[in-house]
């Protein structure tokens, strides 16, 4: 997203276009942030309390195969 300030950017695209594409850029991160944020702390909490509960997950609307890949992943 920083790269839309550089004056490259500024000098080929128009103004309220780098705005338009900025804000796209700022919506795609805060749904990723947003996905996974949750599945991040939970994480941490697991593995303070060394458990292995991501069935709190589902309640999350988190998919079927991300709640696998952290199953995987505590496994190995």
């Amino acid at each position: 997203m920083s790269d839309l300030k550089t004056r490259y950017f500024k000098r080929l695209i128009d103004k309220s276009i780098l705005l338009h594409i900025f804000n796209t850029y700022e919506k795609a991160n805060w749904i990723i942030f947003s996905d996974a944020f949750p599945q991040l702390l939970l994480y941490e909490y697991n593995k303070f309390n060394r458990l292995n509960d991501y069935s709190i997950l589902e309640e999350n609307q988190t998919s079927e195969f991300i709640i696998r890949e952290w199953e995987i992943y505590h496994r190995n």
